[in-house]
């Protein structure tokens, strides 16, 4: 597979929601865990992954979805619901840190009408990853993938890990539902590791904002 900006605009941010426990194995090992796609609510999704691994031989192929997308509440319901969190990072850093490493290819995903399949990807099979239906554009979606043309079987809790260093990681949000408890009791533990003091965490407040809040008290003076 190969590299495939699409954006000019990799100076950015991306983000990345997932449970406490994985944010806490991503920090501990420092690697990012790649999933299977196999069990994706999305089935169009899937059979891409499962074609492309059919017309290329790839044996095995995992990814890791993210969002250019600042917070929205479709994806704290979505994937990390309750005792979640989304980390924050550094688009460019990410990039460089990924580039020319075996396997690997990332990009944003391309939003096509059904009538477009066939003029986007035009033979390519380096797309096929990297593809959805225009229905899921609010998503504004960016992808790590690995593929093998050998067997890696992994464990379904674990995924596939590759390296992902903590100065990828520029802040951390837990969910509107979080504990402030729980988010005292991270930030603790998040303060053993030498690697993590640039790293913020904080708790959303998309859907308890004072600031909005305090807003339409002043607008009625």
């Amino acid at each position: 597979m190969t590299y495939m900006p699409i954006s000019a605009n990799v100076q950015g941010r991306l983000f990345k929601y997932m449970q406490v426990s994985h944010l806490k194995e991503t920090i501990e090992t420092q690697t990012l865990s790649l999933r299977p796609p196999a069990k994706w609510d999305d089935h169009n999704d899937s059979f891409g992954i499962e074609h492309y691994k059919t017309i290329t031989n790839m044996k095995s192929v995992y990814v890791s979805c993210m969002t250019m997308s600042s917070e929205t509440h479709h994806h704290w319901n979505m994937f990390a619901k309750n005792d979640g969190v989304c980390i924050c990072i550094n688009r460019q850093k990410l990039e460089e840190h990924l580039k020319n490493k075996e396997g690997l290819s990332f990009g944003e995903v391309n939003y096509l009408r059904i009538k477009e399949i066939p003029k986007h990807l035009e033979n390519r099979a380096d797309r096929l990853p990297f593809i959805k239906r225009i229905n899921f554009a609010d998503e504004r979606e960016y992808r790590v993938v690995f593929a093998t043309d050998k067997y890696v079987p992994v464990d379904k809790s674990c995924g596939y890990p590759i390296e992902f260093r903590s100065e990828l990681i520029s802040g951390i949000k837990f969910s509107p539902d979080a504990c402030e408890a729980k988010i005292t009791e991270f930030k603790g533990w998040l303060s053993r590791y030498d690697s993590c003091t640039h790293i913020t965490a904080s708790k959303s407040r998309l859907t308890d904002s004072i600031r909005w809040q305090n807003q339409i008290k002043a607008a009625f003076g």
